[in-house]
């Protein structure tokens, strides 16, 4: 329950996570599909900082005592007591009754600020190592760290997520999500100005139990117990080429039909993948099952099958190159989206995610639509329709690109984009990416409030555009 201890034991566990973390003893898929994300709450461990805050005033409180030589005519015991039950670390009225005198209220006043300055030194020192010890042991093998931020605007959250500020350097490799809602605006102004430099998703969401990859794609919804992000992963994750069917099919009609059919298919896949992965036993899976990642892997015993604890894992019913497919069903002779177009994506994007609630029912198997962002499959895919079916006007670039990337190109205000944007994210698992220019903290703090007005969950501002 203390940063002091996070950054001693978590390197032996990353160092364990990509020693051991490999195809020959992980059945798991999603190391190689997520490129090694792991969700770490750190805000968990406010906690901890609450006891240590307590525990560090009564030792400052008594060494000031002991300077001023009066410790002896004070009942110390009563004092610490009080400060063992105080609930708001601000609130220095607790102790009215006990400093009788301006001495005493001197004395206390010196002791509490000799501790916050302390807590402060003892979180930046900690995160520094942390994200040193970090940036060392992320390889090439896992390239990205989640790191959650969930603060609540406590005394002790914003002493938590100030220095995590300070720390945070730029890096592709450590990714924070942090939710913004009700934030001290010294803080809000730091995470402006950071985001400018380092990887920071913003959390808008009031479900502070739910939380995202950094792709937009999530884990929640749970057909087989309690909704929650922690505690679960995903089993494994494949991807359907949605232009690829637009070019085999020219009306909506066959395109949705054969659409079905793939899902199907993709279904089918994922679940042979999953009888692989449920018919391991706990030994199989060194770094989940040894390191109790996952709900209720404590219970299970030795050479047990794991198939009742990735039940409550999710399935990524990938997709890419949705408006690629619908320039091609509409004959669109440019990569431009109108209201048309974006009519028949959503369209096409809820006949994916009915199909996946449907599936998900049956099965009792949690299926997740996602838009899938991943460069490499994008790229090999295109190069792939090239090949068979020729340099079509649509399909002329180097990647199939994202929904967001045309949604941003489009020609509406700032708010139709992000109306837009909340649409799909609201259909499909996916990140409200915005781009943003010449953008200040003024209206940065109008961007921030046009997406919680939008109803944005989970988004990024993008400055280099």
């Amino acid at each position: 329950s203390d940063l002091v201890d996070l950054y001693r034991d978590f390197p032996a566990f990353m160092k364990a996570l990509i020693d051991n973390y490999t195809p020959e003893n992980e059945h798991l898929t999603y190391k190689n599909y997520y490129d090694g994300f792991l969700g770490f709450d750190m805000m968990k461990y406010r906690e901890g900082y609450d006891t240590k805050y307590k525990r560090v005033l009564v030792e400052e409180f008594n060494n000031s005592l002991k300077v001023f030589g009066i410790d002896t005519f004070i009942n110390k015991n009563k004092i610490k007591e009080k400060i063992q039950y105080v609930d708001d670390i601000e609130d220095k009225s607790f102790l009215d009754s006990e400093l009788v005198n301006d001495v005493l209220k001197n004395i206390f006043n010196i002791s509490y600020t000799n501790t916050i300055n302390r807590l402060n030194k003892l979180l930046k020192n900690n995160f520094d190592k942390l994200f040193t010890i970090l940036e060392s042991s992320i390889t090439s093998n896992y390239k990205k760290l989640i790191i959650c931020l969930d603060n609540d605007n406590s005394f002790i959250g914003n002493l938590i997520v100030n220095n995590y500020l300070d720390s945070l350097l730029p890096s592709k490799k450590i990714i924070t999500n942090i939710y913004i809602s009700d934030i001290d605006n010294e803080i809000n102004n730091k995470i402006f100005l950071k985001s400018k430099t380092c990887h920071i998703n913003f959390l808008l969401d009031d479900n502070k139990t739910l939380n995202y990859f950094s792709n937009g794609e999530k884990i929640y919804e749970n057909v087989n117990g309690i909704s929650s992000s922690k505690g679960r992963c995903i089993n494994s994750a494949s991807t359907i080429n949605l232009a690829r069917i637009a070019l085999q099919n020219n009306n909506l009609k066959d395109f949705l039909a054969e659409l079905d059919n793939v899902m199907e298919l993709n279904k089918n896949a994922l679940l042979g993948r999953y009888e692989v992965q449920a018919n391991k036993v706990k030994e199989n899976y060194n770094v989940l099952f040894k390191n109790n990642l996952l709900d209720d892997t404590d219970k299970l015993e030795d050479n047990q099958k794991v198939r009742k604890i990735l039940r409550n894992g999710a399935f990524i019913m990938g997709f890419a190159g949705i408006t690629e497919a619908v320039l091609l069903l509409t004959d669109k002779q440019d990569n431009t989206l109108t209201d048309v177009e974006f009519s028949l994506i959503l369209k096409i994007a809820k006949a994916i995610k009915s199909k996946c609630e449907k599936i998900t029912e049956e099965l009792k198997l949690n299926f997740i639509p996602a838009e899938i962002y991943d460069e490499e499959i994008n790229r090999k895919l295109i190069q792939i329709d090239k090949s068979v079916y020729g340099i079509k006007k649509v399909i002329n670039k180097p990647k199939y690109e994202p929904v967001y990337k045309f949604i941003n190109s489009s020609k509406g205000s700032l708010d139709e984009k992000l109306s837009m944007l909340a649409d799909y994210q609201n259909i499909i698992s996916s990140i409200a990416k915005l781009n943003v220019k010449d953008i200040d903290y003024k209206k940065y703090l109008k961007v921030i409030e046009a997406a919680r007005k939008a109803k944005i969950k989970f988004g990024v501002l993008d400055y280099d555009n």
